[in-house]
């Protein structure tokens, strides 16, 4: 074979080789990343439940009008076509 060509095939394969190595490495990086994020999830998942949140605290909805509404005492309100609101239990 021609020395050039064998030098060209030498240069290749080591251009290929630090190519691979470097996508080896960032792929170590991003396992490691994403093994953290799940600890993360865990760990948070378990402080939830630990602590209790997910019936204590209420989650509003906002209003479709877009204005602040007081929270309710219970009672249900509908819109009625006029745009005034009506207790549920006034409505049937």
């Amino acid at each position: 074979m021609r020395k050039d060509l064998k030098n060209d095939i030498l240069v290749s394969v080591s251009t290929l080789r630090r190519a691979f190595f470097q996508l080896v490495l960032q792929l170590d990086n991003v396992k490691e990343e994403c093994n953290r994020y799940r600890e993360e999830v865990k760990n948070a998942t378990k402080g939830d439940v630990a602590g209790g949140l997910g019936l204590s605290t209420r989650q509003v909805a906002p209003s479709l009008d877009h204005t602040q509404q007081p929270q309710s005492t219970g009672e249900r309100q509908i819109m009625t076509s006029g745009g005034r609101r009506q207790l549920f239990s006034e409505a049937f």
